[in-house]
């Protein structure tokens, strides 16, 4: 990271723990406009104007970086949850699914993805969305776990043959 990008996101922290938000947009807006912009301090500024309650705006950040660097995973993740947050499922089911498959197969990407099917009620999807539970973070084992006893459990998978017939 750039000596001038880490000043400027330094500068930003400080305010945002002094809980002084509009000064921190101010500060990272003229990092933007002085350094360029970069997608450190864009996802700052994103976390920021999320914090102020503007999640539009956030997400019009979050593009931006998205546009200079599509790799970014952190950035996926971000716009992803953010889509989530202002009930805009379809979109982040689509971006998600969009994304090419080495991105995909990524624990970040599915967790995403899983969230957002969980959101919608589809605990079925957010179970399939999860992948192999041997490559997620215990937090995330567990969320995928309760998940699945609320899908039905084990209790589905003894009732699938009964079911068939009906």
């Amino acid at each position: 990271m750039d000596r001038q990008v880490a000043a400027v996101l330094e500068g930003a922290e400080r305010l945002i723990d002094a809980d002084e938000l509009d000064e921190a947009v101010d500060v990272l807006s003229e990092g933007l406009t002085t350094i360029g912009p970069t997608v450190e301090v864009l996802n700052r500024l994103a976390t920021v104007e999320e914090l102020r309650g503007r999640p539009q705006a956030a997400l019009a950040h979050l593009e931006r970086s998205r546009t200079l660097d599509p790799g970014d995973l952190t950035t996926a993740f971000s716009y992803a949850m953010g889509l989530r947050f202002q009930e805009r499922y379809r979109q982040a089911i689509a971006f998600l699914t969009s994304l090419p498959d080495h991105d995909r197969t990524t624990a970040d990407v599915r967790i995403a993805l899983a969230w957002v099917y969980e959101a919608l009620g589809l605990p079925t999807l957010a179970i399939a969305a999860y992948g192999d539970p041997y490559t997620l973070s215990a937090w995330e084992r567990k969320d995928r776990r309760r998940i699945w006893w609320r899908n039905g459990g084990p209790l589905r998978l003894l009732l699938w043959r009964p079911r068939r017939f009906e």
